[in-house]
């Protein structure tokens, strides 16, 4: 992230108007597609984690504490 920062303040000064929006927008397009990617990976290990939640529970009639008897 610091070096994403540094670089960022050492090109800024060296755009030009257009050129500087154009990067500005490219920023912006990146860090919107880094959340949508952590939203992601954030669904899939909570699906992860209710999936092994459910195997603990899955046939637990058959343990030795959850029987019938």
């Amino acid at each position: 992230m610091k070096i994403l920062c540094e670089t960022e303040d050492q090109l800024m000064p060296v755009l030009d108007g257009e050129l500087k929006e154009t990067f500005k927008q490219y920023i912006n397009a990146q860090a919107e597609s880094n959340l949508i990617t952590g939203i992601d990976k954030f669904i899939y290990g909570y699906r992860l984690g209710v999936l092994m939640t459910m195997e603990v529970f899955n046939g637990r009639e058959e343990a030795i504490f959850g029987g019938k008897d």
